[in-house]
Order: C-alpha cells, then structure tokens, then sequence
C-alpha cells in the first residue's frame, strides 16, 4: 500500500488551503501598503518626500510582516495535515488487517518470511494476535518451506501461545527468545512515520514552501 494510494484523497484540499494562506498574506500586506497610500495623499505637498520615504519602510515593513504570518500559518496547515495524512493512513491499515482478505494474507506471509530471514540460528517462534493465529497457523508450512529453502537448511517453526498486542503482522524470536525481529504491522506504521514525513509534506504541498 503506497503513501500515495493512503493520502491522495486530502492532497487538493492540502493545496487549497495551502494556496489560500498564502494568498491571505499577501491580501492583508495590499490593504496595509493601500491604506497607507491613502492617508498619504491626503498630506501637504511639502511633507511627500518624507511620507514617501516612511510609506516605503512601512510597505517593506507590512510585506516582511505578512510573509513571516503566512510561513507560520503554513507550516501549522502542513503540521495539520500530515499529521491528518497519518491518522487515514493508519486507520485504512487497521481496516486493511482486520478485513482478513486474501491481500493481507499474502502480507502476512511476506512479514513472517523477512521477519524469519532477518534472524540467526534454526528454530523460531512467531508470534501474531488473536485474530491472525489461525491464519498463520494456515500458513506455516508453506513459511517453513520458503525458509528452508532461502536458508539452505532445515528450521524449527512455532507460533506462540502468547498474542502479540499488534494491529498485524508478526514478531518473531529465536528459538532461546534471545534475539527478535518486529515486523509487525505497528512496528513499519512507526518506521514509516518517522522516515516518511517528507514524501507526505512533497505530495501534500508539492513546491509550495
């Protein structure tokens, strides 16, 4: 399941909003330097120069003003956002597991054999939730034998009687429970968050920065 796949339903809102934050700043430094203008213009010849020369402090002044509210504005939306982007990702994953289809079984059987591949040593004890045991208990003999294979050698493998507290996916361990690998569906939704904001941030936003 792509990043893409998982947030492209906010992404035109994420650029609306984007865009009319923006376009606020600059409406609000516009009023600012034309409000400005105006009591200008209302002043004695004599004292243009010297109106002129604040009028153009004021207008840089309102511009840098209105460029730094919009950056602070924006970077909360994106904040929001991508933090948004999580939540549906995690919540259409959590659908995704719980739906039990043969999609996720195939997934499962991929964690388990990487999970089991990424260990040392022969025998294993793989562990999943409740509602996953009797689907990898259905597929442990085809794990088996892809492993074996892989490895070059006979394993030993056996699912826990204890329930991993996981959304999906499995954890795996060592047959002496010393070493383990967590390839649970939780485990890559965390790796994913804290690796993947900035694809999130370039397809919410693209080039607005």
């Amino acid at each position: 399941m792509s990043v893409e796949a998982l947030v492209e339903e906010i992404m035109r809102l994420a650029r609306e909003e984007a865009e009319r934050i923006l376009a606020e700043a600059e409406k609000k430094a516009e009023q600012i330097i034309s409000e400005a203008r105006r009591k200008a213009e209302q002043i004695p010849a004599k004292k243009l120069a010297e109106i002129e020369k604040r009028l153009a402090e004021r207008e840089r002044v309102a511009l840098a003003e209105a460029r730094i509210e919009g950056r602070r504005l924006l970077l909360k939306v994106k904040s929001e956002l991508t933090e948004k982007a999580f939540a549906l990702a995690e919540e259409k994953l959590r659908k995704f597991v719980e739906s039990g289809g043969p999609e996720y079984e195939e997934i499962l059987f991929k964690l388990a054999v990487e999970a089991l591949m990424g260990l040392g040593g022969s025998e294993y004890v793989i562990a999943v939730n409740e509602r996953d045991r009797a689907l990898i208990e259905k597929l442990l003999p085809r794990i088996q034998r892809v492993v074996e294979k892989m490895k070059g050698s006979r394993v030993s493998i056996r699912v826990s009687e204890e329930p991993a507290k996981v959304m999906g996916g499995v954890i795996a361990y060592t047959g002496d429970m010393r070493q383990y690998y967590n390839n649970s569906v939780d485990a890559r939704l965390l790796k994913f968050k804290s690796e993947g904001r900035g694809r999130i941030l370039d397809i919410l936003f693209g080039g607005v920065r």
